[in-house]
């Protein structure tokens, strides 16, 4: 009968399906252990947490914040809690953001306060409110080239695009994000937001328009209940293409190094809690977050 005749294959076929394996064990081959732990700094188990890092110009100094609270003494902000700071590529300015939803310009030598965006009463009888955020600030990022650009973002699903040369509040917004860490990043006129979102918390942003075009899926990405959530992203510094991001949250139980291009997650770092902070220097990679323990990977 015809269901028992033996099922014979042509030779072309065999050798198409030879083919294909060797070319699906090369891909594997080729990503398989491409991350990997260079160093790690433990802390005691009363560790509060890491909310930032940043990695020197030259790569050879990491600065760190740990917890809360430690920030607001220095540039005089006793009252807020300072989520985020960042320094332009000049390095004459310092930006702070936090919980009372201001954005602040200091002079990063002598810390001296020289403007801060932040609603008033007054402007809450004009259209000029929508210029500011209404909720705390989790995220600011100078521009990389475009020293007067920041951006910001936070609670109140908004990313906001600042020129310090403006005094009159924010000069684009972008609808949609829900940043809840240092989520945001620029390449050239590219915006990189991570959203603490159950998925599809990975998007591009033109600068110039403020309009979406593109949420990135890694098609490869296990679907599991935790969702993504993420709370810190970022485009790869070893990458001089900028096709690769790294990604890390409270969802994945890793920090992603994914490939927009070809939309899938090409290698992760493995973690046992959330990942708040992120950062690269050439194939270096800083990161942690609520587990009592900084680590430095690489990423080749």
């Amino acid at each position: 009968m015809d269901y028992l005749t033996e099922k014979r294959i042509s030779q072309a076929e065999m050798e198409r399906r030879y083919t294909w394996l060797q070319k699906a064990r090369m891909s594997i081959l080729s990503t398989k252990d491409r991350c990997r732990i260079i160093h790690e700094v433990r802390f005691p188990d009363n560790f509060n947490g890491l909310y930032s890092a940043r990695f020197s110009q030259n790569g050879e100094v990491i600065i760190t914040c740990f917890g809360t609270g430690g920030i607001q003494k220095i540039y005089l902000e006793p009252k807020n809690e300072v989520n985020t700071i960042d320094i332009n590529a000049s390095g004459e300015y310092l930006v702070s953001g936090g919980k009372d939803a201001a954005v602040r310009i200091y002079d990063s030598e002598t810390a001296k306060l020289i403007m801060t965006y932040q609603k008033t009463e007054s402007d809450l009888l004009h259209d000029k409110v929508t210029r500011y955020h209404r909720m705390r600030i989790f995220a600011a990022r100078f521009h990389h080239v475009y020293s007067d650009l920041i951006i910001t973002g936070g609670w109140d699903d908004t990313v906001r695009i600042w020129d310090i040369r403006d005094g009159g509040g924010s000069i684009r917004t972008i609808k949609g994000p829900h940043i809840c860490g240092d989520a945001i990043d620029f390449r050239g006129t590219y915006i990189l937001t991570g959203s603490w979102v159950v998925r599809e918390s990975l998007q591009i942003w033109d600068l110039m328009s403020a309009k979406l075009i593109e949420t990135i899926k890694p098609r490869n990405r296990p679907t599991t209940l935790e969702g993504e959530f993420l709370y810190t992203v970022q485009y790869f510094d070893g990458d001089p293409y900028n096709e690769h991001i790294l990604a890390g949250g409270s969802g994945t139980g890793a920090v992603e190094v994914i490939n927009i291009k070809e939309q899938k997650v090409a290698d992760s770092f493995k973690v046992n809690k959330p990942i708040v902070a992120l950062d690269s220097n050439g194939t270096t990679i800083v990161y942690g977050g609520m587990e009592s323990v900084i680590r430095l990977g690489n990423y080749s």
